[in-house]
Parts: C-alpha cells; sequence; structure tokens
C-alpha cells in the first residue's frame, strides 16, 4: 500500500507538497498541461500535478523504488537513466512543461539532458529548473576553513556531481538558446543551513563575502523558454536582493548562531 503522504526533504527541510506549502517552481504550472517530470523522485510533485493541477505528467526516474511510488500519478512512468539517451525513445509529443527540480546537478552531462528535453518542447512551452547554489555563503565559509564534507543532503550532497553558479547556469542555458522568464530564488543565510556556518565566527572575511551577489541563495528556481533570437536574456531580468532580505538574512544568522550554541551548551549538559 502507497502512503498518500508523499513528503519532500531538502537541504534539512521536510514538508508534504499542498496547495498551502508549494515549491515555488509549481506555481508557474496552469492546470490541465502536460508535463514531462525528469527525475521525479517519490513523486511528491507528481502527486500535486495529478491531483491538484489535472495535468497529463509523463515521469522519468532512475531509481526502480520510488517510480513505484509516482507511476501511480503518472501517464507515463520511464524508469531510465537521464545520463543516457535511451529515455527519449519513450517519450510521446511534446508537453507544456518540463519539470527539471534538484536533477542537474546529479548528472554527468547535464547539458545532454537539456539538449534532449528541448525537443520535447512545444513552441510556447516552458522549461522549469531549480538547482542550488555553490557559491553560497555557508560553502565559502567552509572552504575558508580548509573542509569540503560531503552531506546527506543540501548544498554538498554526496550524490552531486556537477556544482553551479549562476554565472555558469546561465551560460549553459544560453548556449542552449534558452530565454529566462521568470527567476524566483531561494535565500538562506550561512548559519541556517544543513552546514552551519555563521558570520559572526568568519569576521575576517564576512565583510566581503556578504555583499557578493548570489551568497544567500541557496537555490535557484527560473522559468526558461527557447529564445527567438540567440543569446538575448543576459541583462533580461535584474536579479538582486532587496535591502530588506539582506538585513532578514543577517539577523536570522545571528539569531541562530546564540540558539544553535546555546542548544549545544543544553545538550552537552544533559
Amino acid at each position: 500500500m502507497i502512503d498518500n503522504k508523499l513528503n519532500f526533504k531538502y537541504g534539512g527541510e521536510k514538508f508534504e507538497v499542498s496547495s498551502k506549502n508549494l515549491p515555488p517552481i509549481l506555481k508557474w504550472i496552469k492546470s490541465n498541461s502536460r508535463v514531462l517530470e525528469l527525475g521525479s523522485a517519490s513523486g511528491y510533485m507528481t502527486k500535486y500535478l495529478k491531483n491538484e493541477l489535472k495535468c497529463n505528467v509523463t515521469c522519468v526516474e532512475l531509481n526502480t523504488e520510488m517510480a513505484k511510488l509516482s507511476e501511480v500519478y503518472s501517464e507515463n512512468m520511464i524508469v531510465e537513466n537521464l545520463d543516457n539517451d535511451y529515455w527519449i525513445n519513450s517519450i510521446d509529443g511534446t508537453f507544456d512543461y518540463i519539470l527539471i527540480a534538484d536533477v542537474l546537478e546529479h548528472l554527468r552531462n547535464p547539458q545532454n539532458l537539456l539538449k534532449n528535453a528541448i525537443k520535447f518542447l512545444k513552441k510556447d512551452g516552458e522549461i522549469l529548473i531549480s538547482i542550488p547554489n555553490i557559491a553560497h555563503s555557508s560553502v565559502i565559509f567552509t572552504l575558508y576553513d580548509g573542509d569540503f564534507t560531503y552531506q546527506e543532503l543540501g548544498l554538498l550532497d554526496n550524490t552531486h556531481i556537477h556544482f553551479f553558479t549562476w554565472k555558469t547556469f546561465n551560460k549553459m542555458m544560453l548556449d542552449l538558446n534558452l530565454e529566462l522568464l521568470d527567476e524566483c530564488s531561494k535565500y538562506k543565510s550561512p548559519g541556517c543551513t544543513e552546514l552551519k556556518k555563521f558570520i559572526i565566527t568568519h569576521p575576517l572575511i564576512s565583510f566581503l563575502v556578504i555583499f557578493r551577489k548570489d551568497v544567500f541563495v541557496y537555490q535557484f528556481v527560473t522559468k526558461w523558454k527557447i529564445s527567438n533570437t540567440p543569446n538575448n536574456n543576459k541583462f533580461k531580468i535584474k536579479r538582486h536582493l532587496s535591502f530588506y532580505c539582506f538585513i532578514k538574512m543577517i539577523i536570522d544568522d545571528c539569531s541562530y548562531f546564540f540558539y544553535y550554541h546555546l542548544y549545544k551548551k543544553y545538550k552537552e549538559t544533559k
């Protein structure tokens, strides 16, 4: 029996996908659409697309156990490795949306996957991609500390074999003649990530780090289409962190620093 409550865990957070707690990437998808979901995992998004948006979903997933969970909500479940080209032989028709959520970083050749996926996109279709940011401040502080230890989840997930900054990610998309339509990044202060690196404990470099672009972006969440004019999206969307959000990141980091260390002391006395 399959549990109807499909939970998602990423970067230390666990939640059930619903209309009240919806990943930003799904907010772009209109109801009654045809969706190609590459890397459906346990079907936490597939379920919402099927039950709530009444979408017709085709899934590609490597893990056979996860595929069994998500195939309940899919029109066509393809169990295949996205790093090879075999999966394209099982795709039927074109799609309104191609959904690639936290997948590219697990592939040896992500650009090849995108090149294949574009073939199945309708003329006015959209590609929705979320991807972690290796230039996040917590990773910079980790490197400054002489460390680069892989984790079970998050930015340094031990199954990640490709790392992206906005510059390298955007270049890959430009090379495929894709145009950025919208972007809704997920922000986290360094202390609030699974790496537990704090601004206050890195006084020598913090001032230089925190004013760099994207250092608080934990995950890029983006929407693309095939461009009619090659390389026309380089400066189309002004990506910036608002002053309010910047201050919030600093306050969050300081607050969690004191909470984290007080909690550690409490645990040590137990």
